[in-house]
């Protein structure tokens, strides 16, 4: 069975506030989905839904186990799993480091890297832990071109939702 991630009327709405989502029903499968919306639209509540960050009734993942992770807009500092990703010495780590010309000894400097090459970070340590779920927020916000082309190159070969 084909993994996936599915909203049946879900609802959610934070403390005395509107309905953000009312009564939704979203089916995601393999492949990309892209999520276009106003600013505070409550697309970024919904990738935190999805991932599991935020209590929703009404989320099924098929299989019970499967592996979400979301990309963070904001790459003020490095998470916890860039981190791992650049101490990591095994194989997949150093072809992923390579293939997106990373410098693991660079995390000190990482204040002074630029958004393009943080997100590429980011997603190599994510392409690194294989999730079935892959969320990006944001993903091109403050990005070159070049920088954009990287991010698509580094999330090229992707099989998950």
């Amino acid at each position: 069975m084909s993994p996936s991630l599915r909203l049946v009327r879900a609802s959610f709405a934070f403390a005395d506030r509107r309905p953000i989502l009312d009564a939704v029903d979203l089916h995601l499968t393999p492949g990309w989905t892209g999520l276009v919306g106003p600013n505070g639209a409550g697309k970024t509540t919904l990738l935190r839904i999805l991932a599991g960050e935020l209590p929703c009734a009404g989320v099924h993942r098929e299989p019970a186990d499967l592996r979400v992770h979301r990309l963070h807009q904001r790459l003020d500092a490095p998470e916890a799993d860039v981190l791992a990703f650049a101490a990591a010495w095994d194989k997949r780590a150093l072809r992923l480091q390579s293939r997106l010309d990373l410098d693991p000894t660079g995390m000190d400097r990482w204040p002074t890297l630029s958004p393009g090459e943080r997100r590429r970070w980011q997603v190599a340590a994510a392409r690194w832990l294989e999730p079935d779920v892959l969320l990006l927020d944001e993903p091109g916000n403050h990005l070159d071109r070049q920088a954009r082309d990287a991010l698509l190159d580094a999330l090229s070969g992707f099989r998950g939702i």
